[in-house]
């Protein structure tokens, strides 16, 4: 059996010694938790940019719009421009489709949010999300809409949250549906008609509606990130002090 070469450094009382293989394996895991700490950082600093320009475009006026033209001729980096901008939008529910996105908390508590088609004035359909929902709380009546009726509403244009999931589960048959992910294009399946890859998040509800609407424009906020990184530097440090500590012995 090879023994692995010795790395050993005198310091008068006291020698240093450890392999080639330990010293691998301590700069592989350091490199990890600089590399994580690193990622988290970046994590904060993508999530500021997003928070400054939703509170920047928060502060504009909502304009009555007609989605197509606000998507028209816009690939997918284009509709960046599009997210957060505030706009008010008329037309009515495509009612007889509801989906639930499980797996999302609110203040520690599980519940759904609710997404329920919209056809504009103009014929584009987009998902609008209308808001959350406990599910301790939740009843099938609490998510359905009168469809009959042109309605305008507020809001503001957001990017699709993808989450993890475990699979890709088959939506269920019956409406509401809960689905772990929305897919666009599988939902633009369903109802028929082409989707905009947008959803439109309300900021307001009416006084009866059961569904709360504190958005935040992202999950988790950069401070939380900042706190895992610190975390990680931490954890790099220590892996330090215990590599040389336990390495250190007297000179024989």
């Amino acid at each position: 059996m090879l023994i692995s070469p010795i790395i050993s450094l005198n310091f008068g009382s006291k020698t240093w010694q450890t392999s080639y293989v330990m010293l691998f394996l301590f700069v592989l895991i350091l490199c990890v938790f600089l590399a994580l700490c690193s990622w988290q950082l970046s994590r904060a600093d993508e999530k500021k940019i997003i928070v400054a320009l939703a509170e920047k475009k928060a502060l504009q006026p909502a304009k009555l719009i007609d989605p197509s033209r606000l998507f028209e001729n816009r690939d997918e980096e284009q509709w960046q421009e599009v997210v957060y901008s505030r706009n008010v939008v008329k037309g009515k529910w495509v009612a007889q489709y509801h989906y639930l996105q499980d797996n999302i908390t609110y203040d520690g508590v599980a519940g759904f949010e609710v997404l329920t088609p919209f056809q504009a004035m103009d014929g584009t359909v987009f998902l609008v999300n209308r808001g959350w929902i406990s599910k301790r709380h939740y009843s099938s009546k609490k998510v359905l809409v009168d469809s009959n009726e042109v309605q305008t509403f507020e809001g503001v244009w957001v990017l699709p949250t993808r989450r993890f999931t475990l699979s890709d589960t088959p939506y269920p048959q019956s409406f509401p549906k809960v689905v772990q992910e929305v897919f666009h294009q599988r939902i633009a399946k369903e109802i028929n008609h082409p989707l905009v890859p947008l959803q439109f998040r309300l900021v307001k509800q009416s006084p009866s509606s059961s569904l709360s609407t504190l958005w935040e424009p992202v999950y988790g906020s950069p401070d939380k990130h900042y706190a895992y990184a610190l975390q990680w530097f931490i954890f790099a440090l220590i892996l330090i002090f215990l590599f040389i500590k336990l390495n250190l012995r007297p000179t024989l």
